[in-house]
């Protein structure tokens, strides 16, 4: 599950799909990350790219 961190009431929560297993398992819980993820029509959304938020290389 995902929120908008500009969201300070947090309402709108986002079920993400993780489709590796690799990387569900590297996934802790209770930790922030930057991620991006895409959705097409009404299929789930689906995580596409994740890293911590003091990884500065990641997400380049």
């Amino acid at each position: 599950m995902a929120y908008n961190p500009y969201d300070s009431e947090k309402k709108n929560v986002i079920k993400i799909v993780v489709e590796e297993p690799v990387v569900w398992n590297l996934i802790e819980k209770d930790r922030e990350y930057f991620s991006s993820y895409s959705k097409k029509g009404e299929e789930p959304w689906v995580l596409e790219q994740i890293a911590f938020p003091s990884d500065e290389k990641a997400l380049r």
